[in-house]
């Protein structure tokens, strides 16, 4: 018995010293991330990743492969919820981060296009479609860390990457929203 409690003295720490327990709780009920790229009539999408994260801070983080659709549930590392809770809090609009609404003259947009769902605590939703270069250096360096979120190990074939309820909800936004550029690779040099 006393083996058992010193082993328990000695393994617990370890485990709190790699981060199992989450001591950071997201400021959202759920945050939805979404890229995909858009057919030339703007009637139907292909989603290419999908991450949706819980009040727990719960990832569940789905990504297209040639041989299938990944799959993988995990809990999101403090240092990351910490910096999401500082645009993703309900307290400014998720479209307040951009800075200009057109690309520069000269300038292509090879995409993708990105799609962001906020429900704030107090039940709220806010819808945005993200043009990366139109925004703040601040929600590009957040963003970046959150795509680097460690890959689904496991492929499932047939699965499908979101509902028809949010891709709809997708089209919808990408419809109404205006100031999204054409997607096209830039001029070959000759």
């Amino acid at each position: 018995m006393n083996k058992i409690k010193l082993l328990l003295l000695v393994v617990y720490p370890l485990f709190a010293s790699f981060g199992i327990a989450q001591s950071v709780k997201p400021a959202f009920k759920k945050f939805v991330y979404v890229t995909y790229e858009p057919s030339p009539s703007g009637k139907s999408i292909v989603i290419d990743y999908l991450l949706e994260v819980d009040e727990f801070g719960t990832v569940h983080y789905k990504s297209k492969y040639d041989d299938g659709i990944g799959d993988t549930t995990y809990k999101m590392p403090d240092s990351l919820i910490t910096e999401l809770n500082k645009i993703a809090n309900g307290k400014r609009k998720l479209k307040s981060y951009m800075t200009i609404n057109k690309l520069p003259d000269g300038e292509h947009f090879a995409g993708p296009l990105e799609f962001m769902s906020l429900t704030a605590d107090n039940g709220i939703s806010d819808n945005f479609i993200v043009v990366m270069p139109f925004m703040t250096q601040d929600f590009i360096e957040i963003m970046d860390k959150v795509s680097y979120l460690r890959f689904p190990r496991l492929i499932q074939k047939g699965k499908t990457m979101a509902t028809k309820t949010l891709m709809a909800k997708i089209i919808n936004y990408q419809n109404a929203s205006k100031y999204i550029p054409k997607i096209e690779e830039p001029p070959t040099v000759q």
